[in-house]
């Protein structure tokens, strides 16, 4: 996975009472700036009951003076779903790298914000001056 937006989908077998091992996936989180913020999230449907764990394993610099990590990721199944044997199933997720700019901010995200910018601005100097002058017209 690579900055500034990187998404992967895979599956897997979640540990559960019937069987005690679990599948464990590794993942590599590579260019990385030191002191910028990431963010590293997992969406799965929530038909299937289970808790994922992700675990920063090792740490590297690389010869580009950028980091890179070492990411394990398992499930384990939890809850009671009305759904015979789904705790055998294998759970389908996307695993999603995002860069976070000014420390909140998604890579996804800024569209929308220069969006919002951009409407904001065309309301503040272009529909509310002629919104006065229609009401100064009629006073």
């Amino acid at each position: 996975l690579v900055p500034p937006f990187s998404e992967i989908q895979s599956s897997l077998i979640p540990k559960n009472k019937a069987n005690n091992t679990a599948t464990i996936h590794w993942y590599q989180l590579n260019d990385l700036k030191d002191g910028a913020k990431y963010e590293v999230r997992i969406s799965y449907p929530a038909i299937t009951p289970a808790d994922f764990q992700l675990k920063i394993l090792n740490k590297c610099k690389t010869e580009n003076n950028l980091w890179s990590y070492t990411l394990q990721l398992s499930a384990e199944c939890t809850g009671v779903s009305n759904l015979k044997g789904i705790e055998f199933q294998p759970v389908t997720y996307n695993l999603v790298l995002e860069t976070l700019y000014f420390g909140f901010l998604f890579y996804q995200a800024y569209k929308i914000v220069i969006a919002i910018l951009l409407v904001l601005c065309i309301g503040q100097f272009l529909l509310v001056p002629y919104i006065r002058n229609l009401i100064k017209k009629e006073v």
